[in-house]
């Protein structure tokens, strides 16, 4: 469970791996994140990313799952507390700003909410990442008609 405490014992953004900006990949680490977010990753938000993630991305499922075991070996190496991993606002927004390209995040942020409402709940975990996501971007999904305005109201 991706948790977000005390800077100093989060994990240190130089011991994630780097991907170009804008990139498939980047964007994967992105929604790979938001799988991780509540701890736990459900079927359902792999049938999800499966069904319209992937080609959206251009990435193969195989390559999708190779950013995802990447992202989990570089959370391994976090100072860890009860099985869990701090990821700081401030580590989230290092990550967020891999994205540049204003159509790159709207579409990665409607990947992230398609896979984290997959399972018919969103934990404050997946809510404090996808609400990171919007102001970081300084995104307005509200007047996009997009689904996710009526999550984080």
């Amino acid at each position: 469970m991706a948790t977000h405490e005390n800077r100093s014992t989060c994990i240190d953004p130089s011991l994630l791996r780097d991907y170009p900006t804008d990139s498939p990949m980047a964007q994967a680490r992105l929604v790979a994140l938001a799988m991780l977010a509540d701890g736990r990753i459900d079927p359902k938000e792999i049938d999800a990313l499966s069904e319209t993630g992937l080609a959206r991305l251009g990435l193969t499922q195989r390559e999708f799952f190779q950013v995802l075991y990447d992202l989990c070996a570089d959370l391994s190496r976090s100072p860890a507390r009860s099985g869990s991993v701090c990821l700081s606002p401030e580590v989230q927004e290092i990550l967020l700003n891999d994205i540049a390209d204003p159509q790159a995040r709207h579409q990665t942020l409607s990947m992230i909410f398609d896979v984290i409402s997959s399972d018919g709940r969103l934990s404050e975990e997946e809510l404090k990442l996808l609400r990171n996501a919007i102001e970081t971007w300084q995104l307005r999904p509200e007047q996009s008609g997009s689904p996710v305005a009526g999550a984080i109201g």
